[in-house]
């Protein structure tokens, strides 16, 4: 699956998100894919979360509203990458 994963990653933003998921929370980047569930699955935990909104507001500015916020639109590859695109 890993390389499908890469082959579907569609710029530099998607590299930097999985490298995040990979480097930090120690997640199997060929057991997932664009859409699997990250969070819901319990695939990861709760302070990758945590660290994950402060790697999106470091890395990419993206200001993140807690009282906007929802799990599904950040619990996919694909979901945190339009979170980003839409937050800017």
């Amino acid at each position: 699956m890993l390389i499908s994963l890469l082959d579907s990653m569609q710029d530099e933003q998607d590299y930097r998100i999985v490298d995040f998921f990979r480097d930090y929370a120690g997640v199997d980047m060929s057991e997932i894919s664009r859409s699997d569930p990250l969070f819901s699955s319990g695939l990861v935990d709760s302070m990758t979360l945590i660290e994950l909104l402060a790697f999106l507001e470091a890395e990419f500015g993206v200001e993140v509203s807690m009282a906007d916020l929802r799990l599904d639109d950040i619990d996919t590859l694909d979901g945190i990458s339009s979170y980003i695109s839409g937050s800017r």
